[in-house]
């Protein structure tokens, strides 16, 4: 907690972005269901957990990261709940690479649902997908440790930082064109610009497709 205070403003506290409702919309639709199905601890992921540090993003989906082996169950019991399958309907060309929805190159399979969960007036889309998403990263953390909000279990911003490095250096080396890497690379920056320029370094080691001239950016900070 002490590293994602310096992003917020003298008025904002760290989760602004779930207001009470939401959390009690959030809890109440979407991580009880689940876990009523015994689905391990839900992490929160992408842009959500970014702005729930208050870290200036475009709100996208609901990222969430269930177990490997239970992406599948998660889908099904948010189908027998009521959501909805959500594909791309307009401009199909473009939204057939939508970032958020085609993470084939990685190896892991997304879903994206929409059901009764507003942001104000906005449906809320969430998009779920497992642990390996992430690049491993949270493979040795306890998600019981992490910030929990609304049944959400939320990575600290550097944990989050450090994830998305992983991520998109792994699709870099993959030598994939997919926009998948253009949002991981907003992630990656919008962490580094709100402060974090150290960010990643360590993250960075051994990861093939990394090289010494952005090793020494994200060192130095510029």
């Amino acid at each position: 907690m002490g590293h994602s205070t310096k992003l917020l403003t003298p008025t904002q506290t760290v989760g602004d972005i779930f207001t009470n409702q939401l959390r009690e919309d959030v809890s109440a639709k979407l991580t009880g269901v689940l876990a009523q199905a015994s689905i391990g601890r839900i992490v929160l992921w992408g842009e959500w957990a970014l702005m729930y540090y208050g870290v200036p993003v475009w709100d996208n989906h609901i990222h969430l990261l269930v177990p490997d082996d239970q992406l599948e169950n998660a889908y099904k019991v948010l189908l027998a709940a009521g959501f909805k399958d959500s594909p791309p309907i307009l401009i199909p060309m473009v939204n057939s690479l939508d970032p958020n929805i085609r993470w084939e190159e990685l190896g892991c399979p997304a879903y994206r649902v929409v059901g009764d969960l507003c942001h104000g007036k906005t449906p809320l889309k969430i998009l779920i997908q497992n642990y390996s998403a992430a690049a491993s990263t949270f493979d040795d953390a306890d998600p019981g440790s992490f910030e929990q909000c609304a049944g959400l279990a939320i990575p600290s911003l550097l944990l989050l930082g450090q994830s998305f490095l992983r991520t998109y250096f792994r699709l870099v080396s993959s030598k994939s064109e997919s926009r998948t890497c253009g949002i991981l690379g907003v992630w990656c920056a919008s962490v580094k610009l709100s402060g974090y320029s150290p960010l990643g370094v360590d993250a960075m080691r051994d990861v093939p497709g990394i090289d010494d001239a952005m090793v020494l950016y994200w060192k130095r900070g510029y």
